[in-house]
């Protein structure tokens, strides 16, 4: 089995199939979830005005439960009603109905409230989950495969209080995207219109040098023949623009790996470009705006983030100088790591990321980030959007080439089929010269739990909700959506090697 989500995968982010309406109790008999995301499409209700036609020609409108939570109520033989405010974010679910003990619903559920709901749970707002795992035979086969996952979620008292988002642990979370047809137009073209105009003066000097080369030989990957250094070959050019920079760039690709094609060395499998190498094909995408978009006064920016919440993603990239650590986990304000000693440090505090910092605010002063990432750290301006989805708007003159981002959404046509997923810079990373990102899949703080107040019959059917999508039809409703969607018996071969679901028409 590729993946197994628990149940809180299934409210968060299977959005569009499956997963409050407005309200306190009913008085009816119907399991209460109060499942609050901020965002009126991740809810158990469907909010859209238009209905929706299902294969098997149900007609779901606005006001009813998802069509994945209609089938949950028929599989389990139980009725399900949405309570959360539709807009509701989790942090307000929390601060509000801690001061009545969570007896407004009997599950409750949000993204990042994992810490307040093992910690609520300890002072006895939430049942102990554990304390009902016969009635829960799926989760405990899960649990007990997966010590790893129960150690994470048991509280400090040794109890289980809730359930979180947990999906393809260790696989990569999120990768460098880059626009593909630009990266072959600059470097496979023949007879290319490169732009003429001048640009600014460098200010990124090298980082490999000879007193600190980067390895030639890296298994797997084409082998560097010389020392030489094309930010230092770019930083002494007498002219620079579009054309010098875009020609030094390709003969020295040439002069110094074995490739069919210069875009090679970024594209592919065999890509074997190092953080310098990076920076000098920023600093081409920079220089050609009119070649590569067609517009006269279009401006391109080597570096966006999704959004300027995010703007600390640019410091991802200390990784590709030598390994060096800026977090100890995956959050921005997790700043302490362990050293070689396994000794605890801050890693603001340390050298190596103050020239980090300092290489980044050289690449800003070249204009190789786009400004509007760098501004209000609250900021959810969609730049995503901006950069990479609106080429066919009349009057974009804005465009971006490289992100860090979930694949899944960043490389979908609605924003730009041209959008394709490169292999990172290679590095000294924990010695080992290799593509290396340290950003894989975790178990989220987002989650669902049981309140203490719940009444016995309830809590029967809590516990079987809770276990079902622990089950083999559970896991493929929360992954793949309904059975009349999925072709019965037939399955595809991922590029992984791993049998998926076949969809219907």
């Amino acid at each position: 089995m590729k993946r197994k989500l628990f149940g809180a995968l299934g409210l968060s982010t299977l959005s569009v199939l499956a997963l409050a309406s407005c309200g306190g109790d009913s008085g009816s008999d119907a399991l209460r979830l109060h499942l609050s995301y901020g965002d009126t499409k991740k809810t158990l209700t469907y909010n859209m005005s238009s209905p929706i036609t299902m294969p098997d020609g149900t007609v779901v409108s606005s006001g009813d439960l998802k069509p994945m939570w209609q089938y949950v109520e028929k599989q389990l033989g139980i009725e399900i009603e949405d309570v959360a405010p539709q807009q509701e974010k989790a942090q307000e679910m929390i601060t509000t109905n801690a001061a009545t003990q969570f007896k407004d619903a009997d599950i409750f559920g949000g993204n990042s409230i994992a810490d307040q709901l093992m910690a609520q749970g300890a002072d006895g707002m939430f049942i102990a989950l554990d304390e009902h795992l016969d009635k829960m035979p799926n989760l405990k086969k899960y649990l007990d495969e997966n010590q790893n996952i129960k150690d994470a979620i048991t509280a400090y008292n040794g109890h289980i209080y809730h359930l979180p988002y947990v999906a393809e642990i260790g696989n990569y979370a999120r990768l460098y995207h880059v626009r593909g047809s630009w990266i072959t137009k600059l470097l496979d073209a023949e007879n290319p219109s490169f732009d003429p105009d001048s640009v600014g003066d460098t200010a990124y000097q090298p980082f490999y040098t000879k007193d600190h080369p980067r390895a030639k030989e890296i298994e797997g990957l084409p082998t560097k023949k010389t020392d030489e250094n094309i930010i230092e070959i770019m930083n002494n050019l007498q002219t620079k623009n579009g054309a010098t920079y875009a020609n030094a760039l390709r003969e020295y690709i040439e002069r110094n790996y074995d490739y069919e094609n210069p875009s090679e060395l970024y594209l592919g499998e065999k890509a074997a470009y190092d953080i310098d190498e990076m920076v000098a094909l920023w600093r081409c995408v920079m220089a050609n705006p009119t070649y590569l978009t067609g517009k006269s006064d279009a401006e391109t920016y080597a570096w966006f983030t999704r959004q300027p919440a995010y703007r600390e993603e640019v410091l991802r990239f200390a990784t590709y100088f030598d390994g060096v650590k800026v977090n100890g986990s995956d959050s921005y304000e997790s700043r302490w790591a362990y050293n070689k000693e396994g000794q605890i440090y801050y890693t603001y505090s340390t050298e190596e990321v103050y020239n980090v910092v300092t290489n980044i605010a050289d690449w800003n002063e070249e204009g190789l980030i786009f400004g509007d990432s760098l501004t209000d750290p609250n900021s959810k301006a969609d730049l995503r959007a901006r950069l990479y989805g609106s080429d066919d708007v009349a009057n974009q003159k804005q465009f971006g080439f490289m992100c860090y981002d979930f694949t899944a959404s960043t490389t979908a046509d609605s924003l730009n089929d041209d959008v394709v997923a490169i292999l990172p810079p290679v590095a000294n990373v924990n010695g080992v010269w290799q593509h290396y990102v340290d950003n894989s899949r975790v178990i989220k703080p987002d989650g669902w739990a049981i309140s203490a107040q719940i009444d016995e019959t309830h809590l029967e059917q809590a516990l079987k909700l809770f276990d079902y999508f622990f089950t083999e039809e559970g896991y493929q409703l929360q992954n793949y959506g309904l059975p009349d969607m999925i072709k019965e018996g037939e399955t595809f071969k991922g590029p992984d090697g791993v049998d998926y679901p076949a969809y219907t028409d």
